[in-house]
């Protein structure tokens, strides 16, 4: 038997994970590219370049640019959602959100390039209103606060950082990708917070 003939096709399980690891090569060169650049301006060539694969695929895998996009968009959740965890003190929650940025600006630059209407019937923003309305009710801020300027004060705290990192490097004397920024600001958030949920602490 020859050599050719003795070649078998791979089976479904090597084809499945052949499928995965391009989907997740795709899906990690458009964060980047998405996130440099918003959907107008990435190039499905540049995408694929990146990703070391065919242009063809991202049609096959995701039906175009367009539905790469809103995958992207999706994994960034995450980030999102970031002050919808009621079960935390405010202050940890926010503190756990700022890292994640941190660690993964990518998300927050796609939400700033993202100016399309979601589609979810109840999208982040609307369910971390809802989360600061629920900590107003049981005392953990307090009443005379507008949850919605709450939540405007904190996100800038924690966006402000992939925003504006020329004020950050100019404030701290650090970029905000350097470990000193982040170990002299998240302590900062968390004190602010803290005297926001419980504005009779001096100290």
């Amino acid at each position: 038997m020859s050599g050719s003939a003795a070649r078998r096709a791979p089976g479904p399980d090597t084809r499945r994970r052949d499928a995965d690891r391009t989907r997740a090569q795709l899906l990690e060169a458009a964060s980047e590219i998405f996130a440099a650049k918003g959907l107008s301006g990435a190039r499905v060539q540049e995408i694929a370049s990146r990703a070391g694969v065919d242009k063809q695929l991202i049609s096959y895998y995701f039906g175009g640019k367009d539905g790469l996009y809103a995958e992207v968009l999706q994994q960034g959740r995450t980030h999102e959602q970031g002050l919808t965890d009621d079960e935390r003190p405010l202050a940890e929650v926010a503190v756990r959100y700022l890292r994640q940025v941190l660690a993964d600006p990518r998300a927050t630059r796609l939400s700033y390039w993202d100016e399309r209407d979601s589609s979810e019937t109840t999208p982040p923003t609307a369910r971390a209103l809802q989360s600061l309305q629920a900590r107003k009710e049981r005392g953990e801020l307090p009443p005379d606060l507008d949850e919605a300027a709450v939540l405007l004060a904190i996100t800038g705290m924690v966006t402000v950082a992939v925003t504006m990192p020329a004020l950050v490097e100019r404030l701290f004397g650090v970029p905000p990708t350097h470990p000193d920024f982040e170990s002299r600001y998240v302590p900062q958030v968390q004190r602010l917070i803290g005297l926001l949920t419980n504005p009779d602490q001096q100290r």
